[in-house]
């Protein structure tokens, strides 16, 4: 794409789960292309905060009468969800797992497993973390990223 231009647009991206539930964000920052309609990019911090709203979408809502519509400014003002629930939500979705059955195959209590997907919980220790690990047949990388002075 070298003879592209790039240009700041504001797009409608759409989550459409598998039951038909849908959320659509309004006012997505992307970047176009003028040659192509079809391309658009996001930054990648604007990937997250998508990929963040999706993730509790999914989680939230079962039925397929569900239909929200956000504008992206309000993900704005959220809080950065935790990384760790997230992630632990991504491998339960790749085993195609229920919380209920982390919960059955660690022996906790569902609520417990609801906490550990929780995005605003941030006190996981690496303990719980080796255990999910293991009944998720996974292995636990731990990462620390510099931050930007």
């Amino acid at each position: 794409m070298p003879d592209s231009i790039l240009t700041d647009a504001e797009r409608t991206h759409t989550y459409t789960l598998k039951n038909g539930a849908t959320l659509s964000i309004l006012g997505v920052p992307a970047k176009v292309d003028a040659s192509d309609s079809d391309f658009q990019a996001y930054a990648l911090d604007v990937t997250r905060r998508l990929s963040a709203a999706g993730l509790a979408f999914r989680a939230q809502h079962s039925g397929p009468e569900s239909r929200q519509e956000l504008r992206y400014s309000d993900l704005e003002a959220l809080p950065m969800p935790s990384p760790v629930s997230l992630e632990i939500r991504r491998a339960l979705l790749a085993r195609k797992m229920k919380p209920a059955d982390l919960a059955r195959k660690l022996g906790v209590a569902p609520s417990a497993v609801a906490r550990w997907l929780d995005p605003g919980y941030h006190q996981h220790s690496t303990a719980t973390l080796q255990k999910i690990a293991q009944a998720l047949e996974s292995e636990l990388e731990i990462h620390f990223k510099l931050r930007v002075s």
